[in-house]
């Protein structure tokens, strides 16, 4: 378990009534801040994604090559904003703010706060078919 744990606000960018906190660990990485945000968003499929930090560094990750990027090492900091995109059947925009860096001892990643619904087509559901 982590020490420390990042926790972020993510939104959809085309719709912030739509967001998720997520807690994921200072020894994790942005792949595992990008599997957070899948199962808080709960979106079926490995698609390829980009994480953009508000000092313009630039990582992109895709399925079996994940971003193996501790946020540890990033500099993140409360406040700070990224954005994170996913290129799925539709293209998904996320708006993440880091609320706090703390202590925390429960296991990470997890969901901690969840509002809103994503409205999707039928056949539009990334990972539609998998």
């Amino acid at each position: 378990m982590s020490a420390h744990a990042y926790v972020f606000d993510a939104r959809l960018a085309d719709d912030p009534g739509v967001s998720r906190t997520v807690a994921v660990g200072s020894d994790q990485t942005l792949d595992d801040v990008h599997g957070a945000l899948r199962q808080a968003f709960e979106w079926h499929g490995d698609f390829p994604y980009a994480f953009r930090l508000s000092d313009g560094r630039d990582y992109a990750g895709a399925p079996g090559e994940g971003v193996e990027v501790a946020l540890a090492g990033l500099g993140l900091r409360s406040g700070d904003r990224l954005e994170h995109d996913v290129e799925g059947p539709e293209e998904w925009r996320f708006a993440l703010t880091v609320l706090d860096v703390r202590p925390d001892n429960e296991s990470l990643p997890r969901v901690l706060e969840h509002h809103g619904e994503i409205a999707l087509e039928p056949e539009a559901e990334l990972g539609a078919g998998d």
